[in-house]
């Protein structure tokens, strides 16, 4: 009787501890969507200098995060181009029209673009921009070889002093710190701690900052 009790208690802690873990990972994951992701970008864009006439792209924008931030930072002469497939699957009510509504509401004083594209096959001149980001994008890619042409790209059209600043999560940090590598690029990876939890510290975020080879 004493085991079948056991038994018995030992599942329901089970089933709790199983629940309890469950609720904090999305707690977890609920903080890096709304405020986490904000933080990296804000912590990254605070130690790089943007000079306020730079040419920037950001590649898979979204809502518009990091783009909006950057454009705070830039002056009249600056420029800033954001770029998405705008699918469903990748973020909630993503699509141009949401992102223009919220440039809108930011009051930007410098040039903003918005373009429907792929990241994979850039519609932009060689050497164009000063600086590039790309935000959780990479890994909504399937299949390395398509991720290596979304990094080539990034390379063809970045002026030969410009820098890529790349935050993504799952494991394919190595991954894409060898592609970047591979193109001549000096690479700096960083986790992102608790910030960039999706679920936990087992999925994890990570920034990079890759400066072309002069």
């Amino acid at each position: 009787m004493f085991a079948i009790f056991s038994e018995d208690y030992s599942g329901k802690v089970w089933t709790v501890g199983w629940g309890a873990l469950l609720l904090f990972g999305g707690i977890v994951a609920l903080h890096t969507s709304l405020f986490g992701k904000s933080k990296i970008w804000e912590k990254i864009l605070a130690t790089h200098v943007i000079n306020s006439d730079a040419t920037v792209l950001d590649m898979g924008t979204g809502h518009g995060l990091v783009l909006i931030k950057i454009a705070r930072i830039l002056g009249q002469d600056g420029h800033i181009k954001g770029i998405d497939l705008w699918k469903k699957q990748d973020q909630f009510d993503n699509s141009a029209k949401q992102l223009e509504q919220n440039i809108q509401d930011a009051q930007i004083v410098c040039e903003v673009s918005i373009d429907t594209g792929d990241i994979r096959a850039l519609p932009y001149a060689d050497q164009q921009f000063d600086l590039i980001t790309c935000s959780f994008v990479m890994h909504n890619i399937k299949g390395s070889d398509e991720r290596t042409k979304a990094f080539v790209e990034a390379n063809r059209v970045l002026k030969k002093d410009g820098t890529l600043i790349l935050v993504d999560t799952e494991h394919k940090s190595r991954e894409y710190q060898h592609t970047l590598e591979s193109l001549d690029f000096e690479v700096t990876t960083k986790s992102e701690g608790i910030n960039g939890w999706w679920t936990g510290p087992w999925m994890g975020s990570y920034s990079m900052i890759a400066k072309k080879d002069k």
